[in-house]
Parts: structure tokens; sequence; C-alpha cells
């Protein structure tokens, strides 16, 4: 109950804030209709890894795939710094990530360009509303951090931001492919977050000064992790194959 009300208090915070900043539902300003394809390539073009992975899926699933990394992206914006941050800290960044939240759960109108696709795709049962919203959870836990960088920060903890970002950009992932069994699922879970193991080992010393949420460990340990969940997942494939054959 305690947890419980502290997220609800946090929530509150945020929606407060939006307001004495002049924030309300015009917080973005990109067009309300949905964004076209060259649109949505800019934005996810960040990713490029990823995008790469995407350009080998069928057509009807490719373009939401680049949607889905278009708004990872849109999100990850919250971890940087704005002008509003000198005044306001990672709180300028928790009223973005709570418009979106509040946009994804139907309380505000889907105020930008790709709130419209996002929200057709859940209604279609293409990507689903869950998986969505811990894409935004993960970077409430960045931020989070960024709000208390002294604080004692824990493999467990930091687990979950991985487990509800890189994770959760494999689960989507597989959904838009039309994968609807919890073991797989969760194989491509496993698979996102050996990913993003991966690629912060690739980039530790970028991303050292740049206030996100590293793993707090020693290297090799961030190493034995994601050599770990990619095992998991791999196991997982062989076995589903042997039920296959």
């Amino acid at each position: 109950m305690a947890v419980l009300r502290m997220k609800k208090d946090r929530v509150a915070t945020r929606q407060d804030a939006a307001h004495a900043f002049g924030i309300t539902e015009n917080i973005m300003t990109a067009p309300i209709q949905a964004a076209d394809t060259a649109s949505i390539m800019g934005m996810a073009g960040s990713d490029p890894d990823r995008m790469l992975c995407a350009a080998f899926m069928p057509p009807p699933a490719r373009e939401l795939a680049c949607t889905l990394l278009a708004f990872h992206n849109e999100l990850l914006r919250a971890l940087q710094p704005a002008r509003s941050s000198a005044v306001a800290g990672p709180l300028a960044g928790m009223v973005r990530l709570q418009w979106w939240r509040e946009v994804m759960e139907g309380i505000r109108p889907p105020e930008h360009g790709l709130a419209p696709v996002l929200l057709q795709a859940v209604a279609d049962k293409r990507l689903s509303r869950e998986t969505v919203l811990r894409l935004v959870q993960s970077v409430e836990m960045e931020l989070d951090r960024q709000a208390s960088p002294d604080s004692v920060a824990t493999p467990e903890t930091w687990e979950q931001m991985l487990r509800d970002g890189a994770g959760a950009l494999g689960v989507g992932m597989g959904e838009i492919l039309g994968v609807g069994e919890a073991e797989s699922l969760l194989a491509l879970e496993w698979c996102g977050m050996a990913y993003g193991a991966g690629a912060m080992l690739r980039h530790w010393s970028v991303l050292e000064g740049s206030g996100r949420f590293l793993f707090p460990g020693a290297l090799s340990v961030l190493h034995q992790a994601g050599s770990a969940w990619a095992a998991q997942a791999e196991a997982f494939r062989r076995q589903a194959g042997g039920r296959g054959a």
C-alpha cells in the first residue's frame, strides 16, 4: 500500500508541475494527425541497429515496428537537458512522460503524430497497451535515478529498468509480428535485455557522462548478465524447435 501511495503522490506531483509550467494538453507541438512514414523513419533513425532489424519485417509490421522505435526515442528525449530543466530539473522530463502515459490511457487527446498510430495498434490488438506503458515506466525509472544521483542503486532496480525498456521493446516487436504465446514473448524479452546489456557495454564510455541509469556494478558482471539472458533465449529457441520437429 505504501508503494502504491508513493506512486500516486508522484503522479500528482507531475500533474501539478504541468499546470505550474503552463503545460496542459498542448505539451507536444506535433499535429494531431498521424505522422507519415517519412516522419516516423526520421524519428526512429537514432536507433540504427533496431531499425536494421525492423527492415527485415514484412511491410505491414515494418512500419508499426518503426513507429514503436520512434516512440521509444521520443520518450528518451525526456532524459535530455532542456531549457526548462534548469528550473524544474528531472521533473520537466517527468511531465513529458506523464503526458504520454495519459494519452495511452485515453485520458488526454492524442496530440502527437505518433499517438494515433499507437492507439490504433492497441485497438487492433497488434500491440498491447501494457507493453507501451512499460516503456514509459522504464524511462521514468531513469529519470528517478537522475533526480537522486547519490542514492544507492541496486542491480535489481537496474534490471527492472532494462526489462521494461529494452526487454519490452523485444516483446513489442514480437506482438507486432503476431506472437501471442507468453513463453515466446518472454524469450523475446530476454533477447531485448541481452541486446540492451550489450549496447550498454559497447557505448559505456559515451553513456558514462550522459546521466543514463548505468549498471551499478563491474562491467564483467554486466557482461555475464547479458550472456545469461541471451543463453536463456537461445535455450528456448532450441526447445521450441525440438517441439516443432
